[in-house]
């Protein structure tokens, strides 16, 4: 090697490769138009971001999506989305095999303009609790893995329908699950939570989870999880139509003189479980509450959600 490269090698500035800020499109006020990620920036992919002041609310229309994840971007949603009266629709849906997640202090809902009538005209509603099928608040679809994560914050998914859920994760999870914010589903044969498949990280199943209807399950967990699993908030599912406790009195004498008729047959059906696991655990379950954290007050005793790591071997 001659003087002369040697000196150039010493004298050279290293190359620092920066790979370009993926575009990053906001929506920041209100709007009837279904967003995909892959188109979001005039045509080009972007992360979508809707702000506390934005919202996406879609006309009524069987087989409606309000945002969609089809390219490697994310989606982060603070404002609302919103797909009222729609059969067959889906709040945020995720395709397969793509890097992409999902975070939310936001909500995403899935509504319908339902009462239910009072056939026998005895001062109680009769007949099933929703009338529209197919709804989904947010829907990893099948067919491969998604990489990365879904997180809510604060919030949640609030759905009216038969054979709905709230969350279901179809595909692969490599990453994290992390709920905070909530899930309502009222609806026959619904489910609140729903993995179909592995998940190679961690499971966390924290605010409260509500699914009202006949044969609908809370959580339902299929695949096996790799990572830590925890449910450190509330999960409640009923097929009976209300879940208020001052007509306890009355549940289990529907005919019964003194209940005035409050409660019929149809208001008394059998739900499904609040949890339902059929896979591996592989670093074991923890219940735990609704879990506050902060200062730990019996640091002797491995009793809380501080503790988790603590009590198991890695």
């Amino acid at each position: 090697m001659s003087l002369k490269i040697r000196l150039l090698l010493g004298a050279a500035v290293p190359f620092v490769f920066v790979l370009p800020a993926a575009a990053q499109v906001q929506i920041t006020t209100a709007t009837t138009t279904p967003v995909s990620t892959a188109t979001a920036n005039n045509g080009a992919a972007a992360n979508v971001e809707i702000t506390s002041a934005g919202s996406i609310t879609l006309p009524a229309a069987a087989g409606s999506t309000g945002v969609t994840i089809n390219s490697n971007n994310t989606l982060t949603n603070s404002g609302t989305i919103s797909v009222p009266g729609s059969d067959n629709s889906v709040g945020v849906r995720i395709l397969p095999n793509l890097t992409a997640s999902y975070t939310a202090s936001g909500n995403v809902t899935l509504l319908e303009e339902f009462t239910r009538p009072d056939t026998d005209n005895d001062g109680d509603l009769d007949g099933p609790v929703a009338s529209g099928t197919g709804r989904i608040g947010l829907l990893v679809e099948p067919g491969g893995t998604m990489t990365g994560s879904i997180i809510t914050t604060s919030g949640g998914f609030t759905v009216e329908g038969n054979n709905s859920a709230g969350v279901a994760i179809r595909s692969a999870l490599n990453g994290n699950y992390r709920q905070r914010g909530a899930i309502s589903v009222t609806g026959a044969n619904s489910v609140g939570l729903e993995m179909t498949q592995d998940v190679s990280g961690d499971v966390s199943i924290g605010g409260n989870t509500v699914v009202i209807g006949e044969g609908s399950v809370g959580a339902r967990i299929l695949g096996d999880v790799a990572g830590e699993f925890a449910v450190d908030g509330g999960i409640l599912a009923t097929g009976f139509t209300t879940t208020d406790t001052r007509f306890s009195n009355y549940l289990l004498v529907p005919d019964a003189a003194t209940s005035a008729r409050l409660r019929d047959a149809d208001d008394l059906l059998t739900g499904g479980p609040a949890l339902e696991i059929r896979g591996d655990l592989a670093r074991g379950f923890l219940v735990n509450g609704n879990a506050t954290g902060g200062v730990d007050p019996t640091a002797d005793v491995k009793d809380v959600i501080q503790n988790f790591n603590e009590n198991r071997v890695a």
